[in-house]
């Protein structure tokens, strides 16, 4: 027997001894549920102990369904069988750039090393919408920062984003950085119910920036109309009409410059800003990758709303 087959073994009489010391010891023909007591919950946890102890991720479906032991060994020779395609197609992963001074740095380093590669992958209802190569997201980031300056868009400048999860947001976030300007998500206009709210929010804020440029969607313009006409802004503009431009070269920005100022919510008073530098937000980057144990291989899953401060 493989070392792996008894590793699913060591690990399977583990949970069952846990459960009950009167469990037998497993073999390959012991029935996990009906004589070992494993169920949905144990299950999980024997998903848990074997992605850790192999070294890799286990297809969960086959685990709640098999039967017996050895049905587990079958889940793993299919992945033996199929290693070149579960491996990232056995290709070397880079190392993380912890070298990178600033999130474009980062960036650009991803699409040196692997940009070909998906950078993301969003999801509505359950469906792939979009799945860019980190070559085509620094494209398009590029592209937007192109179209910012021949707005007159200079480095430190403020530059408002109303738009929902989506691709335009992270090439619009990407972009104001690529220009050296400062992003500034506002919530997009959801609830009709709230609309007297929702403008005094964005409003002040707006004017508490400085903003000179919004970010936002067609759709959107009986709300933006609004907000222009009583704020600083000199430019409503979309994604699809800045990424017109040629794109523009990657802006070598500094650890120390603001990259995103993040509003509070406003619910106790005027929001307030909160600048933060490309430091600052590498560094928590950095700390939520260590403290989950994150490495190169892994993928992060995210249902939360980028322009939310936790998004």
């Amino acid at each position: 027997m493989n070392n792996e087959k008894q590793i699913i073994l060591d690990v399977v009489g583990e949970i069952s001894g846990e459960l009950s010391p009167h469990h037998p010891s497993p073999t390959p023909t012991t029935e996990l549920e009906v004589e070992l007591g494993l169920g949905s919950l144990e299950r999980l946890e024997l998903i848990r102990r074997l992605e850790k102890r192999l070294g890799h991720s286990i297809e969960e479906q086959s685990v709640f369904t098999a039967r017996y032991v050895s049905d587990l060994f079958g889940e793993l020779n299919e992945r033996i069988e199929s290693r070149s395609s579960t491996t990232l197609h056995q290709r070397i992963l880079p190392k993380l750039p912890r070298h990178a001074k600033s999130l474009l740095e980062a960036l650009q380093y991803q699409n040196e090393q692997q940009g070909r590669e998906a950078a993301y992958v969003l999801l509505h209802q359950d469906q792939e919408v979009a799945t860019p190569s980190y070559a085509e997201f620094l494209l398009e980031a590029r592209k937007i920062s192109a179209g910012l300056q021949t707005l007159g868009v200079q480095p430190g400048d403020k530059v408002a984003i109303m738009l929902p999860t989506s691709v335009d947001f992270f090439v619009a976030f990407y972009g104001i950085l690529n220009a050296g300007a400062v992003a500034v998500p506002l919530y997009p206009p959801l609830r009709l119910d709230q609309f007297e709210d929702f403008l005094a929010r964005q409003d002040a804020i707006l004017g508490n920036c400085q903003a000179r440029v919004l970010i936002t969607l067609p759709q959107f313009t009986p709300v933006t109309a609004v907000l222009e006409g009583r704020s600083s802004l000199e430019r409503i503009t979309s994604v699809k009409e800045l990424s017109r431009s040629a794109p523009a070269p990657v802006y070598p920005a500094k650890g120390d410059e603001i990259a995103l100022l993040q509003y509070t919510s406003g619910s106790t008073g005027n929001p307030k800003g909160v600048p933060l530098t490309h430091r600052n937000l590498l560094t928590n980057i950095w700390a939520i990758g260590e403290g989950f144990g994150i490495s190169e291989g892994d993928v992060m899953v995210s249902w939360l709303p980028l322009y939310h401060d936790m998004g």
